[in-house]
């Protein structure tokens, strides 16, 4: 095979000339043409034949007279190879800065972007609910309208879900502690009371008999305690001490002759009802009721008269404890105790909730502010929130670790919260402030001292316990 770079290709001319010598004898027949000398290319790529590429050059005879070489009719071959490029040659100097060209057209404003946040019931996205939070561009997308303010479905461009933590299974019962201090005698238990009256026949009673009612001396529903009487709203139980009821009719015999009038009967006996001391049976003291039918028709319950027995009692003294961190310090008045911690009521007092360590708990309440960055009027929000009113008592006191400080319904007795909006948050026991808008029913709140509440968490030594 031959080699030749392109730079030194001669053209190889190839002549071949016949030349006869005539006699003087006639000229012979004329010979066959000749068969053509054909050629052609093909790209060589780079490779250990030419290391920069170049061309494959293939010669031959046509001898099936077809116009074109093939394979069988290759002859003679030359390879043709690019030449290497050289070397870079070093760099002219720098050419002069050229004018700075016109300022471009500013830009079209952007979108705004928006977050809308809505409640996502329990189901597939969150087992035990949470928050939808879809965000995007106010750009008019999906056919909505563009800067407007408000965040169209066909605007969202991306959705997330905050969702809920599932209820944690219940802990293994602690080990008793030790018995607390006896507390303060409550305060008297209330007189039980009873009253009776005539009960038609109705309902109550099929033959009409006596009407028992019982309860205590407290003055429920606005009544008048310790007075003596049994009001309507102080009675706690009724009880109906009715006549017997008339035998079954007989079969009817057959006629007789119509006998003299006979005398008349002796007249039934009364439903009778008794009321005494309760005794043993009530320690605090209370009333025993008997009753029964009068036999003899004297209008005294007698012993062998009595077919049914009841106490009421006067409830038991109640008593009282308090809750102390390690220090001895007295936190309040315990109210109620549950697995998590205890709901207390301050020297000042508030109604506060700690866990075992004395941090307060807030009980699933959030604090809202009106302003972003949790500035502005503070609110108290329920979690998980319904979308119904609720009702808070408005010596609640919620404490906001951030601002040192608590947050209590503004209000009187039992608060009622409305519906408003609000722009950012606390978590419950989170000293992290997050911006977001949401409107529901909520409680406005009053910022209120440490001092004033009476309980400084920041001072509270873990662990605590009642005495």
């Amino acid at each position: 095979m031959k080699y030749l770079k392109l730079s030194s290709i001669a053209v190889l001319v190839v002549s071949c000339a016949l030349s006869a010598t005539a006699c003087s004898g006639a000229d012979g027949d004329q010979g066959e043409a000749g068969l053509p000398l054909t050629s052609r290319t093909s790209t060589v790529e780079p490779g250990d034949e030419c290391a920069a590429g170049g061309i494959l050059i293939e010669m031959g005879v046509d001898t099936d007279g077809d116009g074109a070489i093939g394979d069988d009719e290759v002859t003679d071959t030359t390879t043709v190879c690019h030449g290497t490029d050289g070397e870079d040659g070093e760099d002219g100097a720098a050419g002069a800065d050229g004018q700075d060209g016109a300022d471009g057209q500013d830009g079209a404003d952007g979108s705004n972007s928006l977050v809308n946040v809505t409640e996502e019931a329990a189901g597939d996205e969150c087992i035990a609910g949470g928050y939808k939070v879809e965000t995007g561009l106010d750009n008019g997308d999906g056919d909505e309208t563009a800067d407007d303010g408000v965040l169209g479905a066909g605007e969202v461009d991306s959705t997330t879900y905050v969702c809920n933590g599932a209820d944690g299974a219940d802990g293994a019962d602690g080990a008793d502690g030790q018995a607390g201090q006896d507390g303060a005698n409550g305060a008297d238990g209330f007189d039980a009371l009873v009253s009776t009256s005539v009960e038609a026949a109705g309902a109550n009673c099929a033959n009409g008999g006596t009407k028992v009612d019982s309860g205590l001396d407290n003055g429920d529903g606005g009544g008048t305690a310790r007075d003596g009487v049994l009001q309507a709203d102080e009675i706690d139980q009724t009880e109906y001490v009715c006549n017997g009821v008339d035998g079954q009719d007989g079969q009817d015999g057959t006629n007789g002759q119509d006998g003299a009038d006979g005398t008349n009967g002796q007249d039934g006996a009364d439903a009778l009802v008794q009321q005494s001391a309760a005794g043993a049976t009530c320690p605090d003291g209370g009333v025993k009721i008997e009753s029964g039918t009068d036999a003899d028709g004297d209008g005294v319950l007698d012993t062998g008269e009595v077919s049914h027995t009841e106490y009421v009692c006067n409830g038991a003294s109640g008593s009282s404890s308090t809750l102390v961190d390690a220090n001895g310090t007295t936190l309040g008045d315990v109210l109620s105790v549950g697995p998590w911690g205890i709901n207390i009521r301050t020297s000042g007092g508030y109604l506060v909730s700690l866990d075992w360590n004395g941090v307060p708990t807030n009980e699933q309440l959030s604090v809202t502010y009106s302003g972003s960055s949790c500035t502005g009027t503070p609110y108290i929000f329920s979690l998980p929130y319904d979308g119904t009113p609720e009702q808070l008592l408005a010596d609640t006191a919620v404490y906001v670790p951030a601002k040192g400080s608590y947050v209590s319904p503004t209000g009187s007795g039992s608060v009622i919260s409305a519906s408003g909006p609000y722009a950012s948050y606390y978590d419950p026991g989170s000293s992290t402030c997050t911006n977001a808008s949401f409107s529901g029913y909520q409680w406005t709140a009053t910022a209120v001292s440490t001092a004033t509440v009476g309980l400084d968490p920041a001072a509270i030594q873990a662990p605590v316990s009642i005495q």
